[in-house]
């Protein structure tokens, strides 16, 4: 018994960490070289991608030039001087393919960055206060007094809708993961809405009044989205198949009313033949509280 409550919490544990997870893909960044005279800072429009795998392991892939850099570190310790602190990680790392021993300092946890930390260009943040210092030397020999080594200051140029988004082929898909951590705690909007037996409306509320809904009429049409909403109205807009553009009204007694506002409501919404949004209001019902699978088929 004793056991199977160890492996429990172990369980639970690791589960906890799993859901901590996060990775971002910065497209520039800035580099600071070293040498005799001055520092030069250059900026390079390459991608750098850092992933934090558990809670004190992170993956980077980083491109400067065309050098490739392919690195997993784990968390030693944090250390303060002067006032400041430092966050140190070792590990192992492949530069053109070569091994490499990696050793990195930053002037913040580096799950910092993969939750999206960056330097926003243009404005009067101290470029200092994102700085990753990298110390690398061949795998092959002792640890030398003095390694090859350069800094690095990721650039914030991502948007939060952004990241809303992964691309797949020519379209993009919402990233479920990433969107429902903004989830509203203990929305009375949150829930599933049902037209009939086979139409359903499932929304789920966010945080800075935005929604996540699916619109699901069977095998014949689906429509997932993301949208904002201001006085308990939201307006959703799509133009991949066509002019979609939809009012979704939040009522009282627990009903919604959607209507089409601009196209046809069917096809040009990616609607197979029957399924369409009519140009007239109608109540969906609510018919469950709880948070809904958003995907889940009819």
């Amino acid at each position: 018994m004793k056991n199977l409550i160890l492996i429990l919490l172990l369980f639970t544990v690791f589960n906890s960490l799993s859901q901590e997870v996060e990775s971002n893909l910065f497209k520039s960044y800035f580099i600071k070289e070293k040498d005799l005279t001055a520092d030069r800072i250059v900026k390079f429009n390459n991608k750098f991608n850092i992933e934090q795998k558990s809670e004190n392991q992170f993956k980077l892939e980083l491109s400067i030039g065309q050098d490739i850099l392919n690195a997993q570190v784990s968390f030693i310790e944090k250390t303060s001087f002067g006032g400041t602190s430092y966050y140190q990680y070792d590990g192992n790392a492949m530069i053109n393919g070569e091994p490499n021993r990696i050793s990195i300092e930053s002037s913040v946890g580096l799950e910092s960055f993969a939750k999206g930390l960056g330097y926003k260009e243009y404005s009067n943040q101290d470029l200092q206060l994102f700085e990753i210092h990298f110390f690398y030397w061949a795998s092959n020999i002792e640890e030398p007094l003095i390694k090859s080594n350069f800094y690095l200051y990721p650039i914030n140029n991502l948007a939060q809708g952004d990241r809303d988004y992964i691309k797949t082929n020519d379209s993009k898909k919402i990233n479920l993961k990433h969107v429902l951590k903004r989830e509203k705690v203990n929305s009375k909007i949150t829930g599933t809405y049902d037209l009939n037996d086979y139409i359903a409306f499932r929304v789920i509320e966010l945080e800075n009044n935005q929604i996540l809904f699916s619109l699901s009429f069977g095998a014949i049409g689906y429509i997932e989205g993301l949208s904002h909403f201001e006085n308990k109205i939201s307006v959703f807009e799509n133009n991949v198949f066509g002019p979609c553009k939809f009012q979704i009204t939040f009522k009282k007694n627990n009903q919604i009313a959607i209507k089409t506002v601009k196209g046809n409501g069917g096809s040009d919404c990616g609607f197979g033949n029957r399924a369409y949004i009519s140009h007239e209001e109608q109540l969906y019902v609510k018919v469950s509280n709880e948070t809904p699978n958003i995907r889940k088929a009819r």
